[in-house]
């Protein structure tokens, strides 16, 4: 099985629609991970110091910074594509 290879092709419209797609399954995306933080946050302000052990809050709090990192992950592709849809190159 080779591996995946990005389209490439002349025509300037389908380029501008497989980014334009491309952007708008990203953003999709970063909500869902936006909420994926929402809830690791939430879940990490709830729990009470006194009746929770340690290893529960430092698993929140790792939990929480997985989350944040994917959404970050995810903004930073979002920018790649923005950079792209606006003519500018990779490098």
């Amino acid at each position: 099985m080779s591996m995946w290879q990005p389209v490439k092709t002349d025509n300037k419209t389908e380029y501008i629609f497989i980014l334009r797609y491309t952007k708008n399954n990203i953003e999709k995306e970063i909500l869902k991970k936006q909420k994926a933080v929402t809830r690791a946050s939430i879940k990490l302000r709830d729990m009470d110091p006194f009746t929770t052990t340690k290893k529960r809050r430092s698993n929140a709090r790792l939990s929480l910074e997985a989350a944040c990192e994917a959404r970050d992950r995810w903004e930073k592709r979002l920018e790649i594509v923005n950079n792209l849809l606006a003519g500018e190159s990779l490098v």
